[in-house]
């Protein structure tokens, strides 16, 4: 290999295709831009005339190599030395074998040999701070702090649970609680496409259990605030009359339990939007970026934990420790006047196998209104169809 401590220089001498080069959507990006050679030495292929159909694999090394440096910290840079038992201390390390079989997605084998063979055997490890620990485990214990200390009865005290945080220079090994909800909203801000308007084309379901059958939007629509238990609502607190459907007809009637119960009967409405909403959509988050991807890879850290964020704030009560869904209610609250949003949407957590959606409006019972209604500006919601599944 042609790398010592000063210049990384790799001398393999040999091209690949689009199509070796595997699953990673940055890399296959970086070869596509750089195709300069006829033939790729990992599968033989040739090109037709005289279009270039590979990379130089050398060139394909540096972009690794810069990706490594960029995304990892070389152990001895940034933990102790244990002389006694002779390794790091502090922090998980890997070498860069262990690294790449983790990050790249190559089914062959010699590519992968002559890529590690070109590359520094070095110690690596993520995170930051002194003892390198991953910004990820970072937010995460921050959300996970904020949920055990939140209570449904402390609605009055959202702005002790929104303190300003500046997320692009975090370094401590731990977030106070009270900045937990700024810095999730500030990632999520991020990320075009999370905020979106709902709008006539989008049917939305409603689902009642009752003794009876439902057919006006009063009766269908928002539950009038001050009934039910505040602990058996997601995404609002008591007194904030919210909306709840999903865009299917599965998903609100998995949502929705009659279990054990003599009212049994299930109306599901059919709601239309009178008006643009503009919601928070949970369910757009980004896919985690490749450590190869120079423009977006910065995102990985807190896309890593907005993936896990949406999975507990959609989880099913029952599978939490909790037995309320207090930290749900801050956030949606917190999200709807930091963002001026007027909803959110979320995947469903009953429905998850075929990627069922819900969504939580903040609409008023008096907001919902019947086909023949008129459209006057309170309306922002109108139910068009009624039926009555077995």
């Amino acid at each position: 290999m042609g790398w010592d401590e000063d210049v990384f220089d790799p001398k393999s001498g040999k091209h690949v295709c689009f199509n070796c080069i595997g699953d990673d959507y940055a890399l296959k990006k970086f070869v596509q831009e750089n195709l300069c050679y006829d033939v790729c030495d990992y599968c033989d292929l040739e090109a037709d005339e005289d279009i270039p159909i590979s990379a130089d694999l050398d060139d394909v090394i540096n972009h690794i190599y810069n990706s490594m440096i960029a995304s990892w910290n070389k152990a001895v840079d940034g933990l102790g030395w244990d002389g006694a038992e002779g390794g790091y201390v502090g922090w998980t390390t890997f070498n860069t074998h262990e690294g790449l079989i983790e990050e790249l997605e190559l089914e062959n084998d010699k590519l992968f040999e002559d890529i590690c063979s070109e590359l520094p055997d070095e110690e690596w490890c993520t995170g930051a701070g002194y003892y390198r620990v991953d910004r990820n485990e970072i937010y995460i214990a921050a959300w996970d702090d904020f949920a055990k200390k939140i209570t449904p009865e402390q609605p009055d005290n959202l702005a002790d649970y929104s303190h300003y945080v500046d997320t692009n220079h975090i370094e401590d090994e731990n977030i106070p609680v009270t900045h937990t909800l700024n810095m999730i909203a500030e990632f999520l801000e991020k990320h075009v496409g999370l905020i979106r308007y709902l709008t006539q084309k989008e049917d939305i379901f409603r689902l009642r259990v009752g003794k009876q059958r439902y057919n006006s939007a009063r009766d269908l629509g928002t539950k009038p605030s001050g009934l039910g238990d505040p602990k058996l609502v997601r995404m609002n607190f008591s007194h904030t009359e919210t909306f709840y459907g999903a865009f299917d007809l599965e998903t609100p009637i998995l949502e929705v339990s009659s279990e054990g119960s003599d009212e049994n009967i299930k109306s599901i409405g059919i709601f239309k939007v009178v008006h643009p909403i503009k919601v928070l959509d949970l369910s757009r988050l980004p896919n985690v970026p490749s450590i190869f991807d120079e423009e977006n890879r910065y995102f990985r850290e807190e896309l890593k934990f907005l993936n896990y964020f949406v999975k507990k704030v959609s989880c099913d009560v029952s599978d939490t420790p909790s037995d309320d869904y207090a930290p749900t209610q801050f956030f949606s609250e917190y999200i709807r006047r930091k963002l001026n949003t007027k909803g959110l949407i979320f995947p469903s957590s009953k429905n998850r196998d075929r990627n069922g959606l819900c969504c939580a409006l903040f609409v008023t019972n008096e907001e919902c209104g019947d086909v023949d209604d008129a459209e006057i500006g309170q309306i922002k919601l109108k139910l068009q169809t009624v039926f009555y599944p077995d």
